[in-house]
């Protein structure tokens, strides 16, 4: 009687773990990036639903993990915590950690500054001279950025996030501040009132040609590459359905290849 009571106990713990294990989420993590990510949007942003598309298609469903900053989020994930990060540009130092999807979408980074401040610029060595330059902790910039570090005249500050920086713009703290176009703007609109009107965008893009932004996985993780090529073949299925030509992954440099 006990041993067959056991048995049927022991069958319905096996088959209700094997429910919640098929029901565990993708942890996504994600930081407020309006408009590829928006805690706002009901969609949660434009590359979030494509992110969102693509795993119901592989039939898994999203979890994003909100990070208040993108430096948290890739330690995270970088430790295997998480299942994936969102919104990242491939370069060599983060191939290191990190297998990288194709494009899920793109940006280009640009020059915001103050409506007071009498800015222009043409070429990177016009930026060498007494000026305050924000950018935010771990972005990448390109090759620009090793220029402004090697200035000896030009400082350049790093700041935990995107709306830190906004707001040491507004207040005139630092200079000119460096992101992508999009997103500078949909954090405007979020912030104060006082933030419309008073910041201007250069119209000569501190990175020339748009950058493709992934979907990246730790490589401590398990199976990676096969996570990963997964989800590119299913991505390819949705961009051919949809016409989003603009992330074909021909139209831009491809990832760093690291021997492990």
């Amino acid at each position: 009687m006990f041993s067959y009571l056991a048995r049927i106990i022991c069958i319905t713990l096996v088959y209700f773990t094997s429910i919640t294990q098929a029901q565990a989420a993708i942890k996504i993590a994600v930081t407020d990036w309006p408009p590829y990510y928006s805690k706002t949007a009901e969609n949660g942003g434009q590359q979030l639903e494509l992110l969102t598309n693509v795993f119901q298609k592989l039939g898994e469903k999203v979890e994003p993990v909100w990070f208040r900053t993108g430096a948290g989020a890739l330690v995270k994930v970088r430790a295997n915590l998480l299942d994936g990060a969102a919104g990242w540009e491939c370069n060599e130092e983060r191939a290191n950690d990190f297998i990288f999807s194709d494009p899920i979408g793109y940006e280009q980074t640009v020059i915001f500054y103050h409506k007071d401040f009498n800015f222009d610029w043409q070429n990177i060595e016009d930026l060498n001279r007494d000026l305050t330059i924000g950018i935010t902790a771990r972005y990448a910039y390109g090759k620009g950025l090793k220029a402004l570090f090697e200035m000896d005249k030009a400082i350049v500050e790093v700041s935990g996030s995107d709306r830190k920086n906004l707001d040491l713009l507004f207040h005139r703290e630092i200079d000119l501040f460096l992101l992508d176009k999009e997103v500078g703007l949909g954090l405007i609109k979020q912030a104060k009132a006082s933030l419309l009107g008073n910041i201007k965008i250069h119209d000569k893009a501190f990175r020339k040609n748009r950058v493709a932004i992934r979907l990246l996985v730790s490589r401590k993780q398990k199976n990676a590459q096969s996570f990963i090529d997964k989800f590119n073949k299913v991505l390819g299925e949705i961009r051919k359905e949809k016409g989003l030509t603009k992330i074909a992954p021909e139209k831009y440099d491809a990832c760093p290849k690291i021997n492990q």
